[in-house]
């Protein structure tokens, strides 16, 4: 029994390490999907010059991505793009971009409900 619990441990260890490394894994391909899909949206049109772009992250972004996409916005949108970053830490992962009429939902939480793992 006393040599059952360090492996149990060191099982546990394994998994929680490989869980992070896929979740980290999938977050990063929501936000390249999320950034694709707003590239390419018929939606992401020129209304006015003062438009603002929510992002809804579950945590804070790094700089450098938050640069990347601000560029992609006023490129998009025209120079006096706005881009408010918001957390959500209830969306899991992923990203939501909201622009006018148009929501680009790319969170975990959204792509579990549609696989009907969580309701």
């Amino acid at each position: 029994m006393i040599i059952l619990g360090p492996v149990i441990l060191a099982q546990l260890l394994v998994i929680t390490i490989i869980v992070f490394i896929l979740k980290k894994i999938l977050d990063t391909m929501l936000l390249e999907l999320a950034i694709k899909k707003f590239t390419f949206s018929e939606f992401a049109i020129k209304l006015d010059n003062s438009q603002q772009v929510i992002i809804i992250c579950h945590k804070e972004p790094r700089s450098s991505w938050k640069e990347m996409f601000l560029k992609l916005a006023q490129k998009k949108l025209g120079q006096n793009t706005q881009m408010i970053f918001q957390n959500d830490k209830k969306i899991l992962g992923g990203i939501i971009i909201q622009y006018g009429n148009l929501i680009i939902d790319c969170s975990l939480l959204t792509r579990l409900k549609q696989g009907g793992f969580i309701h």
